[in-house]
């Protein structure tokens, strides 16, 4: 895969920050309760995609805009124009989280269930 880029990429459905090892995610669709759409989807891969790459990029926060942090999918999912790049054999967030969860802790990629020593210490640092 090559090197993934953040540089001229307009999110629109979500908002990324990236401060102190850390890439906030937020979910901005709170008019819609944040429900996924495509677009989204595709944003929500692309930038866990992204942070994967990124050595210095350590824990990942997915938060949202509003009073609810996501309703589940739009169902009415109609297509929509994105100028973030579609990453090839990717069509669903399922399958970003699942490579995720299923990595070891090389680089503090890990759901925080059972965190690393790495992983604790940027917590702790947190807390």
């Amino acid at each position: 895969m090559e090197k993934l880029s953040l540089e001229g990429l307009d999110f629109q459905a979500t908002k990324l920050d990236i401060a102190n090892h850390i890439m906030t995610i937020t979910l901005n669709r709170p008019e819609k309760k944040n429900a996924l759409n495509n677009v989204m989807m595709n944003e929500l891969n692309y930038s866990l995609a992204y942070a994967k790459q990124e050595r210095s990029i350590r824990v990942v926060v997915i938060a949202a805009e509003g009073d609810v942090f996501c309703a589940g999918a739009d169902l009415t999912r109609a297509e929509s124009e994105s100028n973030i790049p579609k990453i090839e054999g990717v069509d669903d967030i399922a399958v970003s989280v699942k490579k995720a969860e299923g990595e070891k802790c090389s680089r503090c990629w890990k759901i925080l269930g059972n965190p690393c020593e790495r992983c604790s210490g940027v917590l702790k640092k947190l807390s």
